[in-house]
């Protein structure tokens, strides 16, 4: 059966489109699956729509509050439910109506039916939905109606509909979840090695920051500086990438170096996508180029030191003066000393020298 397609409906479904295809021009993964709910409710006429995905970190459902408020209690679904849509996933059907899995009279009997369903208006659900090996319910886009009656007045249409986005539907979710999983391997890496390392989508956002980049952070009392260059940097590069250069995948990273009162650092951005900034990833690898044996997790659980103790530590392994960590620090001189007092007091020794040799620093004479 054919179906008309008025230069109107054409419109919606090109705005359906372009939004479905856009995931990464959101603030989030919340705010796109949020728009295509809102794109897609007009053109079919629905009470509401809601967008099921089942990632670590994501919201399981997003679309109109008081639709959403209504299923979360009931969400991840029953076994009845889940098995309907887990059979329509393994037939490859991409656009399934609540008739085509489930037998009528058995669901309204059903508790969900008569405590979920009814009350909230939630009838007839037709969906959108797709596979995907890391959401064990695949990924669907929920259309609901105030009755079946009005629901099934116009399902068959609705269903070709819907079929005519099936494709950019799938494209998205396989966009979106391959770049999940790719920034949770660099996540992974990052950790592994135990390098220091921050990911930024292409808006500038940061993805993550690994655990070795936070702790050569806390010991920086210049860290806001060291976090302001990874930015820069990140946003130079998607800007290229975003005017379509041909060279900004690089497999050269591109690099910058820092000064802080505390030491030197290198900073490596490169790019990890297509190049032209659908679903790239932007890494930004910090160097500490004066390395010492500093090792601040074995000073604050073997001292106690606070933040601001372990950030004169760091100073004092350097074998900086008083006014040098006063101005390092943004403190008095007296301040200084006082906080050096405190570390001393607390590593058990007496004089700069012995600090330093006991938190592993090598070289240097004192001064002043």
């Amino acid at each position: 059966m054919g179906i008309y397609l008025s230069n109107r409906k054409i419109a919606q479904l090109q705005a359906i489109t372009t939004v479905l295809l856009s995931p990464f021009a959101a603030e989030n993964g919340d705010e796109w699956r949020r728009s295509v709910c809102d794109a897609i409710e007009p053109i079919f006429e629905s009470r509401g729509a809601m967008f099921g995905l089942m990632l670590p970190d994501e919201t399981p459902l997003i679309g109109k509050s008081d639709v959403v408020a209504a299923m979360l209690p009931s969400f991840p679904p029953t076994g009845w439910v889940r098995d309907g849509h887990v059979k329509a996933l393994a037939r490859g059907d991409t656009v399934v109506s609540w008739r085509d899995i489930y037998e009528p009279a058995m669901v309204k009997k059903s508790d969900f039916y008569n405590e979920v369903v009814g009350p909230n208006r939630v009838y007839a659900p037709l969906m959108l939905t797709v596979p995907t090996p890391e959401s064990p319910l695949g990924a669907t886009v929920f259309n609901y109606y105030e009755s079946e009656s009005r629901a099934d007045g116009r399902a068959e249409e609705r269903k070709q509909l819907l079929r005519l986005l099936a494709a950019p539907f799938k494209a998205a979710i396989n966009a979106y979840v391959g770049v999940r999983r790719q920034r949770a391997t660099l996540m992974s890496f990052g950790e592994l090695a135990n390098v220091s390392l921050a990911l930024f989508d292409m808006n500038g956002h940061v993805v993550h920051h690994s655990r070795a980049l936070e702790r050569l952070l806390s010991l920086d009392p210049e860290a806001k500086r060291i976090r302001g260059e990874t930015a820069r940097m990140a946003s130079n590069l998607s800007a290229v990438i975003s005017a379509r250069n041909q060279l900004a995948h690089l497999e050269r990273p591109i690099k910058s170096r820092l000064t802080t009162h505390r030491g030197s650092y290198g900073l490596s951005a490169i790019s990890f996508g297509d190049g032209f900034g659908v679903g790239t990833v932007i890494g930004v690898m910090v160097e500490d180029l004066q390395p010492r044996a500093f090792d601040a997790e074995r000073l604050v659980s073997e001292y106690h030191l606070t933040k601001r103790e372990l950030q004169t530590a760091a100073l004092l392994e350097r074998r900086m003066s008083a006014s040098e960590i006063a101005s390092a620090l943004g403190i008095s001189v007296n301040t200084a000393r006082r906080h050096t007092e405190h570390v001393l007091a607390k590593l058990g020794v007496h004089s700069r020298k012995a600090a330093a040799q006991r938190m592993g620093g090598a070289g240097g004479g004192q001064r002043g």
